[in-house]
């Protein structure tokens, strides 16, 4: 744009005050005018006519334009070719650029008017011309006309770029003609893509202006099983439109609409295509979610180094989630060589921003050496950062530390709240854990019945050590709660999870008929796979099943070889029964 001196500009402005304060108030025709044209857009033509007529007899040209399209078209009046012919001759004759595209029409063939071709061509240059400056203006009739001429390339090179950008700004001013006919064509995919969501936008503002074919187009598309609603889809076109125009936080969004929008707007692939366009600008939130999507293999095959490559770019430039996914991409050797010093770099870059799952992970790796030496002091601070930020896993870390005495001094106090913590947001090693502080007394009055309830709490989402503890709280005679079958469903629920102490437990009671009908051969079952997993307790008890024939045929040799591996880890009685048995047999 051509930007003139500001002396050129004072005298225009001067003089534009001077008319308006010479100017008389508005006059009626111009309101008829208004609500003539608003008439017309809206698709009521008879009142449009009615308004609209008076007008063009009294020269007005934009009333003499339309009433020639409503005579063209048959619309609101009988179709009359020779009368629209007249209006829109008037209308051209004042300059008005559509009336004289529409005009260069009615020359070619097939209006039913004598053809004149290089007249037509003539009147389209013309048009072009005019129609170029009232555009300008904001005229919405002017963009549609402007757009048919770039469409067909008459009176300007064929450019179906510039068509189509001035439909949608005409459509955008609410010009009926446009919508549908942008509607139309992406609905076919004529010049553009086939796209469903922005058929239905333009369709479905048509039809709110009283187009019936645009709301007959409307309950094709949902009866075709579009879902989509008027917001939806307004949304999905507007993102579109910035995308498609090089704009990159529009470019994003569409590919987060895509990538999680409910179902009949998801689209995994469209949602790499264009979390991809705005990655390559180096957007970090499309980089990050485009590492996302090839580390999952959405919309794309999976390909881990491609996510790490996208990862990096973004982790590289700060953002803290992406340095928290390299950093795991690190740990476990996926799409780059593992590296664990490399993982606890990446997450310390993210924990100093705060980010709280960088924070709870840095906190694990200190506390198990995992990239670097162990450092339960380091590990202590950054579950703390973590945890007071809400973080559960940091919370009953913190928790246990303080339990165990481990990189704090031993607090069964604050053990005892941050297991509360993380047990109220549903943590269930934290509820098991807490349940027996309960139990015991720590950090907390003895407590039977709240102990009892975050036992169960933590066994009820399967915690094994919880199921364990549960059935030995309901085995024990002190408490006042002891009910040997309780105590039998919580072992065999451990047991069946594998716990080896779980299955000893049940292979006691299945032995002594606590809590269920003795069965020996059950018995020697769970204290069997308790044994095989090196529980010494059950090495022996299954020793002593062999050696007295409960459940099995006596085998001295057998028994004698559990003894064996019992007492080998300081069990007592295995040891005694050993002596016995090797002194029975020295008799």
């Amino acid at each position: 744009m051509n930007i003139r001196p500001l002396g050129s500009l004072l005298i225009p402005l001067l003089l534009l005050v001077v008319i308006s304060l010479l100017a008389p108030p508005q006059s009626a025709s111009a309101g008829a005018l208004e609500d003539g044209l608003a008439a017309y857009r809206r698709a009521d033509y008879t009142a449009a006519f009615r308004l609209l007529l008076p007008l063009a007899e009294a020269g007005n040209h934009h009333a003499q334009f339309r009433v020639a399209e409503m005579l063209y078209n048959g619309f609101g009046q009988p179709k009359n070719i020779p009368e629209a012919f007249k209006w829109v001759q008037l209308s051209a004759g004042r300059g008005n650029g559509s009336a004289l595209r529409r005009l260069a029409s009615m020359y070619e063939p097939g209006s039913g008017l004598p053809q004149n071709p290089e007249e037509a061509k003539s009147l389209y240059v013309r048009a072009f011309e005019k129609l170029k400056l009232e555009v300008q203006y904001g005229d919405d009739q002017a963009e549609y006309d402007l757009a048919r001429l770039y469409e067909f390339g008459d009176g300007v090179a064929r450019s179906t770029k510039d068509a189509l950008v001035w439909f949608a700004r005409s459509a955008e001013r609410g010009n009926l003609l446009a919508q549908n006919n942008l509607a139309w064509k992406y609905a076919n995919g004529s010049t553009v893509p086939k796209v469903e969501a922005n058929a239905f936008y333009w369709y479905s503002r048509a039809a709110a202006l009283g187009s019936k074919t645009a709301q007959a187009a409307v309950d094709k598309l949902r009866a075709n099983g579009c879902t989509l609603t008027f917001e939806e889809a307004e949304t999905l076109y507007t993102y579109r439109k910035g995308a498609e125009e090089g704009e990159v936080v529009s470019q994003y969004n569409l590919g987060w609409m895509f990538d999680t929008g409910r179902e009949g707007i998801r689209n995994e692939a469209e949602a790499v295509v264009w979390y991809r366009k705005a990655a390559e600008k180096g957007y970090t939130l499309a980089q990050l979610n485009l590492g996302n999507m090839f580390a999952a293999g959405r919309g794309t095959a999976k390909n881990e180094s491609d996510a790490v490559y996208w990862y990096r770019q973004a982790a590289e430039a700060g953002n803290a989630a992406a340095q928290c996914n390299l950093a795991s991409m690190y740990a476990a050797g996926r799409g780059v060589k593992k590296d664990e010093s490399r993982a606890l770099f990446w997450y310390k870059r993210a924990a100093e921003q705060d980010n709280v799952f960088a924070q709870s992970t840095l906190g694990w790796m200190y506390s198990n050496g995992s990239g670097t030496a162990v450092n339960q002091g380091e590990a202590f601070k950054w579950y703390t950062k973590a945890a007071e930020k809400g973080d559960i896993a940091a919370s009953f870390n913190l928790a246990w530390m303080y339990d165990n005495g481990v990189g704090v001094a031993k607090s069964d106090e604050l053990a005892f709240s941050w297991y509360l913590k993380a047990a109220e947001k549903g943590n269930a090693a934290a509820q098991g854990n807490l349940g027996m502080m309960y139990a015991n007394g720590r950090g907390t009055p003895k407590k039977s019945l709240d102990a009892l309830k975050w036992l169960q709490k933590a066994a009820d989402q399967g915690d094994v050590v919880a199921l364990v503890n549960l059935g030995w709280f309901y085995d024990q005679e002190d408490i006042g709660l002891k009910d040997p079958v309780k105590a039998f469903a919580a072992y065999r629920k451990g047991a069946e999870l594998g716990n080896q102490i779980a299955q000893a437990n049940l292979g006691n009671m299945y032995a002594a008929g606590i809590g269920v009908a003795k069965d020996e051969k059950a018995a020697l079952l769970w204290l069997q796979k308790a044994a095989e997993q090196g529980n010494a307790a059950a090495q022996n008890n299954l020793g002593n099943m062999y050696a007295n024939g409960r459940g099995c045929e006596k085998s001295d040799a057998t028994a004698m070889d559990w003894y064996k591996k019992a007492a080998a880890q300081g069990n007592p009685q295995a040891a005694a029964n050993l002596a016995g048995m090797a002194g029975v047999k020295e008799e």
